[in-house]
């Protein structure tokens, strides 16, 4: 197993007081400047709630999903809802619910004592309708190891490892079946044209110029009204597109040779390029 984190970066006298630009440069750092090698999975371990980290992280990399960690109380509910329809809105599936804290068994007894309430992780699973993948409870000899380093092995906690594993692989393989995800990007003629191959082989060939035109950013759509801003005029005519950035799992971000201020700030969900293509696929058979 392989683990970085900033605390191997301080000291424990140093206060790590960041804002939120730098902490999201520095986990764009640990996924790209680690040597991690070979990997069958990587973890992130993410503060409560939503903030730059989670959106820089879900923006960066294809993340296949997120666990929802919560506790049984009422508060920790509500901001576990928060993160997971952030996660929901940046299209990056919900792989399950798993609640820590569930509960307390002294040493040498059989009797729970459910010192944060009862039911929280449960009933969220209910609401959202998502897996309830576990629950852990607080255990002593669990913080001991903790705080020892020493390696901790149960077979509850085993058990939600796996049925992460299973969900996550059941997001693989139904998006490898859907027609929405993007088997190929690529640009031909330079730069002047977009071509997307689709998981059913469907494929869309769009004009950079027309691309650009779509741009769905604040600066080309009036974010109120819908309306478009940007004019046909406004783009030259000879654009091109210069680059493919993936955002997450669900998008792309274009490059342009358009010096304006909005070429190259849309991010072009893989749903709003299905139907830009199918457009051009219309419009190219009516001009026929």
């Amino acid at each position: 197993m392989k683990i970085m984190s900033m605390g191997f970066l301080a000291t424990k006298d140093t206060p790590v007081v960041w804002r939120g630009p730098i902490a999201s440069q520095l986990v764009q750092q640990f996924l790209g400047a680690v040597d991690w090698g070979e990997l069958d999975y990587l973890f992130v371990d993410m503060p409560p709630g939503t903030g730059d980290i989670q959106l820089t992280l879900s923006q960066t990399v294809p993340l296949t999903g997120a666990v929802i960690v919560t506790t049984p109380q009422e508060v920790a509910h509500t901001i576990a809802e928060k993160g997971l329809r952030m996660f929901q809105q940046v299209k990056i599936p919900i792989l399950g619910i798993v609640e820590n804290m569930s509960g307390f068994t002294p040493p040498d007894s059989d009797e729970v004592f459910h010192i944060f309430g009862e039911g929280g992780g449960t009933s969220a699973a209910e609401e959202f309708e998502l897996p309830m993948l576990g629950q852990i409870p607080i255990r002593q000899d669990l913080r001991e190891a903790m705080d020892n380093g020493t390696v901790y092995t149960n077979d509850n906690i085993n058990s939600i490892a796996s049925l992460i594993a299973v969900e996550a692989m059941a997001v693989v393989t139904n998006e490898e079946l859907s027609p929405f995800a993007p088997q190929e990007i690529n640009l031909a003629n330079d730069g002047e044209t977009l071509v997307i191959k689709w998981q059913d082989n469907v494929e869309h060939v769009i004009s950079a110029f027309n691309v650009r035109f779509m741009c769905p950013c604040a600066h080309c759509v009036d974010e109120i009204t819908g309306e478009k801003i940007v004019k046909e005029t406004d783009i030259p005519p000879d654009v091109k597109i210069t680059e493919s950035v993936p955002v997450g799992r669900y998008g792309v971000r274009f490059n342009f040779t358009d010096p304006s201020p909005g070429a190259g700030a849309g991010i072009y969900t893989f749903s709003f390029l299905r139907k830009l293509g199918e457009d051009a696929a219309a419009n190219a058979s009516f001009d026929v």
